[in-house]
């Protein structure tokens, strides 16, 4: 306009000077001509917009970052023309509604709601038009190219000139993302709550600060209680627990607290119909900063039927130490037959064979067969060696001493007999106490005995050991220690050449306590620790 010498209008430009600044301003104007008609120049008004021009930057950020910020949340705003049925968008809707169709229309909005939720978005869109109130609600839609998308919707209704509904504001958010995480966590906790049915487990949590206790679906089964019927107290929870045992709980939740560490605890229930259960808690408190408990969760597992069985399992295995004790009472019973027997026919025999021998001897010795006499001494050498194992061998079944003098004297031939075999010193400490308890309980003090000084005379490489018998709080202990060179009982524990597996059986089955002390280059200790009343 200005090269062609015609009027003008608004324009705008940017003055930067130093006294002001950089200043928008915009200017109208005309041309001016002298009085031959040649251009002079020109005339016009010109006006200050730099505040103008801010406000429209200022508007155009805000546009920008609305659409961004619409785009990061997945969000859109639908301006709807009631009278006109006319839709107008803040943003391509293409992501909310899919691929435009090969007609170039969308289909109509309410086509696009999903045929189950189409007839409650309908009718809260016809009470919102109505009332003129606005309206939030979730639904879904079905794009064009089949996705479906959960939508959140806040409605506003804007009133024409007649007062009527002219026009509705509908911002949408996608939700799809949080539905899908909602089923998930859904079917999460149907999962948990099955679990928990399954294993009879169920949680808890107690808010300190309301008191409020929050219960699990399997809590209440467990308890056999009504949501309706519960206090949902911890005095409530306390009502629950045996008499017996409510001060106890009590006290361990308290310790719990105080020291801010987790507890578990075992304890009754009181049914109804006069049942009782056995359940097991386990929890942990949450605390402040400052160490003020803020709110305690557990667990709660109903262990009736393992406590049960337990009781069973420990009813079978006192049984079967009983059975135990009475076949070992059968076998002593047996080596002392067998020993009767090679004590009265074989030791008789031999004793007898070896005196006819000598008196054969002594008459060849006086006639002419001479040379027979030294053949017969080896014959005699070795019937008394037969004799010695004959008596080593009774000895071994049952050692004489200890039915009829007890343990200790017992346990004296043996530390002399091992002594004697194996070069290794044995002594011997203690007196045997009165009254002694039942023989079958002194045998299995000296089997185990005898076996731990085989180990000794087999592994140990000891010089010494010792063999210590005493009596103490109403306890009888005997101790076997050795000078040797000690080993890992974590590491032997499963090895059958070392017998400890033998000894720990025996002992358990005769109600002796087995504590085995080692380490490489230490020694080992065996203790044996008998209640008589137990054996």
């Amino acid at each position: 306009d200005l090269n062609a010498h015609r009027p003008f209008h608004d324009f705008e430009m940017l003055r930067v000077s130093a006294e002001t600044g950089s200043r928008w301003v915009s200017i109208s104007g005309e041309p001016v001509f002298d009085e031959r008609g040649r251009f002079a120049g020109y005339r016009g008004v010109g006006r200050e917009i730099t505040e103008r021009k801010h406000a429209q930057q200022m508007l155009r950020d805000l546009t920008d970052r609305l659409r961004i910020g619409q785009a990061t949340a997945r969000m859109i705003v639908m301006d709807w023309d009631i009278a006109g049925d006319r839709l107008d968008w803040s943003d391509s809707p293409e992501w909310l509604r899919g691929p435009l169709p090969a007609s170039g229309r969308y289909p109509f909005w309410k086509d696009q709601v999903h045929p189950e939720d189409r007839e409650r978005f309908l009718a809260i869109r016809a009470r919102s038009i109505e009332s003129m109130q606005g309206q939030m609600q979730e639904y879904r839609i079905v794009r064009t190219d089949g996705e479906i998308l959960w939508l959140r919707s806040h409605q506003k209704v804007l009133a024409g000139a007649d007062g009527k509904a002219a026009r509705m504001i509908v911002a949408m958010l996608d939700i799809t993302e949080r539905k899908a995480a909602e089923q998930r966590l859904e079917l999460s906790e149907a999962r948990l709550a099955r679990a928990q049915r399954i294993a009879q487990i169920g949680s808890w949590e107690l808010d300190l600060e309301r008191n409020r206790l929050i219960w699990s679906d399997e809590a209440y089964r467990i308890f056999e209680i009504e949501r309706s019927s519960f206090g949902a107290s911890y005095e409530a929870f306390l009502e629950l627990v045996h008499p017996e045992e409510r001060a106890a709980v009590n006290r361990a939740y308290a310790a719990s607290l105080a020291t801010r560490e987790p507890y578990a605890i075992v304890h009754r229930l009181c049914m109804a119909d006069g049942r009782t259960k056995y359940v097991e808690e386990r929890c942990e408190t949450e605390f402040a900063a400052d160490g003020t408990p803020l709110r305690s969760r557990g667990t709660v597992q109903d262990i009736t039927h393992r406590r049960n069985f337990e009781q069973a399992l420990k009813d079978s295995v006192s049984r079967l130490r009983r059975l135990s004790r009475q076949l070992r009472s059968v076998e002593e019973r047996e080596r002392r037959a067998v020993a009767r027997e090679l004590h009265d026919r074989i030791g008789q025999n031999l004793s007898t064979l070896d005196l006819m021998l000598g008196m054969l001897g002594q008459q060849l010795s006086c006639g002419k067969a001479a040379d027979a006499s030294e053949p017969l001494a080896e014959m005699r050498q070795l019937l008394r060696n037969c004799i010695g194992h004959a008596r080593d061998l009774m000895t071994e079944l049952r050692p004489p001493a200890l039915e009829e003098f007890g343990l200790h004297a017992a346990l004296k031939d043996l530390a002399a007999d091992t002594a004697r075999k194996t070069r290794v010193a044995v002594q011997l400490e203690g007196v045997y106490p009165e009254p002694r308890p039942p023989i079958a309980a002194e045998l299995a003090l000296y089997r185990i005995a005898q076996e731990a000084l085989n180990n000794v005379v087999r592994h140990a490489q000891a010089s010494r050991v010792q063999l210590q018998l005493a009596a103490r709080d109403g306890l009888i202990e005997l101790a076997v220690s050795d000078d040797g060179v000690g080993f890992d009982p974590e590491e032997k524990r499963a090895d059958p050449s070392w017998g400890l597996t033998t000894m720990r059986e025996r002992a358990e089955e005769a109600g002796i306590a087995f504590t085995l002390e080692s380490a490489p280059g230490r020694g080992t200790r065996v203790i044996l620790t008998l209640k008589p009343e137990d054996a």
